[in-house]
């Protein structure tokens, strides 16, 4: 995630799911504090800001990168560089990465057609209870609609889509 924040809020929702498991689906666990979950079969889940050392130094199975668009497009490069090679190394090794529309690094990602990522869009309409008051109240909030069609309708900045729909 792109701050110390970000990232143990991830880490509270990790902490919550695994309260809501029956308790006969619930691993041991050594440790439950502010930084990791670490489960008696050696399995661990934490949660850290990301820089391009992030990585560095662990085995990860799988990875959720949240916000990836709001880190700098120098370390966004350096994390991938350090990341790709620890999780690609692995057969069965996952990658997420979850954002909207952002840096340049994540633009390129996304519209690369020879990169080994799946794509998967997530639109505003798609939530339940969404509708258009919501959407008149939310562009509101977050200062109007460029920044709607940004964050919500998913457009890149730059991109034909958003050249085309500023020019209306």
């Amino acid at each position: 995630s792109y701050n110390t924040d970000s990232a143990q809020a991830i880490l509270e929702r990790a902490k919550d799911l695994y309260r809501q498991l029956p308790y006969y689906s619930k691993p041991g666990i050594k440790r439950f504090n502010m930084k990791v979950i670490e489960f008696d079969n050696g399995s661990r889940i934490f949660a850290r800001p990301l820089t391009k050392d992030s990585a560095i130094g662990f085995t990860i199975d799988y990875v959720i990168v949240d916000r990836f668009a709001n880190i700098s497009e120098k370390i966004a490069l350096q994390f991938m560089q350090t990341l790709a090679p620890i999780t690609f190394a692995m057969a069965n090794s996952k990658m997420t990465i979850a954002s909207t529309p952002g840096n340049s690094h994540f633009t390129k990602m996304v519209f690369d057609t020879k990169n080994v990522y799946h794509k998967q869009w997530i639109y505003y309409h798609q939530v339940p209870g969404r509708d258009a008051q919501w959407v008149k109240d939310e562009t509101s909030t977050i200062g109007g609609e460029l920044a709607f069609m940004q964050e919500y309708e998913l457009v890149f900045p730059g991109t034909k889509e958003w050249n085309r729909r500023i020019s209306i």
